[in-house]
């Protein structure tokens, strides 16, 4: 069965779902205005031809009404919708500040830490949308997506019952029974897993992700035509599922079935090139069919991309040990550390942004203020970064351009405290350079 990452939830969510399995009778009616809002919270749909047009009016609607929290979620939900994810946190972050409550302000801002990549401020924002609106579908739902692709925080029992939690209130949700399914299916549950995955397709009959799911269930169960079926049935739907077809191809292999097998896994690598699985079963099929110089320049091919991801997991190893030498104050070290790690794996950002921290703390400022962009232009939502390359900056005499840095870490986290006194004591010292400059002039 194919793996599947979760996520453990926590106490204080396990408590949460209990909290709210039954509900009195008299908030019946509330609880469905809520529900009804919840559903108008969805992220923001528009064809992407008239999306500049919508931005600048909406920008001029919230000129006209600049206190008003519904006009920032409005302007935010289409800046994500863009892919501008600062500027989409910006503008949630506004909403919130200005009605704190606001359910679909937090909502939002958790689809948004969520698409870009900040996964315990998603978690955050998603429950605290079901801390205000305790029956929102859709915000157990992203949870739960969130937790189910999230690697290494495995918890399918938890993640279970998230999507359990937006089935009571939206009973007709394709998406969390296929979800769900896939939770059953990693808590052995295969019998359970297909029931979900049908009922899945019983409410949306054209879910190409839910065959594919099915398949693999069914494949688990030992049901193989049934599983090839599935397969087939999410290739029809969607024809360049690269994944799709590498399923296909791995069972038809299984079946003996190899040149079928071949086409269905050349398929896989022409969509999925960087796919090491897919070049290394397609060998595996050339080989099996009689074709060994091909199967051979395929094997030599997943060879390549294995070497490749064998780097990348050599640099999260040397960033860890570089953390851990940060632990023990021997800099020397972290900094050799983070270097290689780098050096192994240059689009990997989180050695960037340690390295940074420790040229920062060796006086090393320009370097670090290198590290720190570098990290941001991979990841412009990142407040810590922008402290720390205001913290860097403001050493290195650019105070103006630290204050930038300390109030957009402001924008896209308000309540950070460490931003707030860095911010004021960057002030401060600009005030201070003005009086001196302006006292030299008099004289």
């Amino acid at each position: 069965m194919t793996h599947i990452f979760w996520l453990r939830l926590g106490a204080g969510l396990l408590l949460l779902l209990n909290a709210t399995r039954t509900m009195p009778a008299g908030l019946a009616q509330g609880v469905m205005e809520k529900c009804d809002k919840c559903e108008r919270d969805e992220a923001f749909t528009v064809e992407s031809s008239d999306l500049g047009t919508t931005i600048e009016k909406l920008q001029s609607n919230l000129k006209l009404n600049p206190a008003s929290p519904s006009a920032h979620i409005a302007l935010g939900k289409a800046l994500l919708a863009k892919g501008d994810f600062v500027g989409a946190i910006v503008e949630f972050q506004e909403a919130l500040q200005r009605s704190p409550t606001d359910g679909g302000g937090h909502y939002n801002l958790g689809l948004t830490f969520a698409k870009e990549g900040n996964f315990e401020g998603a978690k955050s924002e998603f429950l605290r949308t079901i801390e205000l609106r305790f029956c929102c579908p859709q915000a157990y739902y992203h949870l739960g997506v969130l937790l189910a692709n999230w690697p290494d925080k495995a918890d399918p029992s938890s993640a279970r019952d998230a999507f359990q939690k937006a089935l009571m209130y939206k009973p007709d949700f394709a998406e969390a029974h296929a979800h769900l399914a896939s939770a059953l299916a990693a808590l052995d549950k295969p019998d359970d897993s297909v029931a979900e995955f049908q009922q899945a397709l019983n409410l949306k009959p054209n879910y190409p992700e839910a065959y594919l799911g099915l398949g693999q269930t069914r494949k688990y169960r030992g049901d193989a035509d049934g599983a090839i079926e599935a397969f087939r049935e999410a290739i029809a739907l969607r024809s360049d599922d690269a994944d799709a077809h590498l399923q296909l191809g791995l069972l038809l292999t299984e079946q003996g079935q190899v040149e079928l097998a071949t086409a269905e896994l050349r398929q896989a690598v022409r969509l999925s090139p960087d796919s090491e699985k897919a070049h290394f079963s397609l060998a595996r099929a050339m080989s099996l069919a009689g074709h060994p110089e091909a199967a051979q320049i395929e094997f030599q091919k997943s060879q390549i991309l294995h070497q490749t991801e064998n780097k990348k997991n050599e640099a999260r190893f040397l960033n860890n040990t570089g953390l851990s030498c940060m632990k023990r104050l021997d800099l020397d070290s972290a900094e050799s550390n983070f270097r290689r790690a780098i050096e192994l794996a240059p689009d990997y950002i989180l050695p960037h942004y340690n390295l940074g921290l420790v040229l920062a703390s060796e006086g090393k400022l320009k370097p670090a203020i290198t590290e720190f962009r570098a990290t941001l232009a991979a990841q412009p939502a990142n407040p810590k970064a922008h402290l720390n390359l205001g913290r860097a900056l403001l050493l290195d005499g650019e105070t103006g351009a630290a204050i930038s840095e300390f109030e957009m870490a402001l924008k896209l986290q308000p309540a950070y405290p460490d931003a707030d006194k860095a911010l004021k004591e960057a002030a401060e010292k600009q005030k201070a350079s003005e009086v001196n400059n302006s006292e030299r002039r008099e004289r």
